[in-house]
């Protein structure tokens, strides 16, 4: 809301840009805001979800560490999730490639996934086995299923997903 964008202000002036806007899925906000930040110096891209919370004093210098020498994705550890890079970190040389952190044709699901084996394919993929944050999902009892999980995890969402990632494999040669 546009109180917490003006506390967000406040707290880096000219280096912090809260954005907000109307969107029809979660992935277009995610890559219409990054796609604002064209006219900022940005080196990067942390995309977290309102339910991650970095919970490791001085996370960014981990993050600093991580990209050093290095563009692309980069994958801490989400204990609840390893397998999938639930919060994604990229570099702008690498979001250059795309513009998009997530790929537009996705809504919700299965975004994180292609995203990581795209970035995989292009040997622009690196893991950190650290955790730096905490994942809040209503899943493992840490916060309450709400409207907006029930929208974007519905079977219609899981289906619709599903779908688009079978399909961009396919078109990226990743299976």
């Amino acid at each position: 809301n546009e109180e917490m964008a003006k506390w967000l202000y406040t707290r880096a002036p000219g280096k912090l840009y809260p954005m907000m806007s109307n969107c029809t899925s979660k992935i277009e906000a995610i890559n219409k805001h990054v796609s604002w930040g064209h006219n900022y110096a940005w080196d990067i891209c942390v995309n977290i979800s309102d339910d991650q919370e970095f919970t490791k004093p001085g996370f960014d210098l981990d993050v600093l560490l991580a990209f050093q020498n290095f563009d692309g994705l980069v994958h801490f550890v989400d204990k609840h999730n390893s397998p999938v890079c639930t919060l994604s970190m990229v570099s702008r040389t690498y979001y250059l490639e795309d513009n998009f952190i997530y790929h537009p044709r996705f809504r919700s699901i299965y975004a994180d996934n292609f995203q990581q084996e795209l970035a995989k394919s292009r040997n622009a993929y690196k893991f950190v086995n650290k955790e730096i944050f905490c994942h809040n999902h209503w899943r493992w009892g840490l916060s309450e299923k709400d409207a907006s999980y029930d929208k974007n995890e519905s079977p219609e969402m899981y289906a619709h997903d599903l779908a688009v990632r079978n399909q961009l494999r396919k078109e990226y040669n990743l299976i």
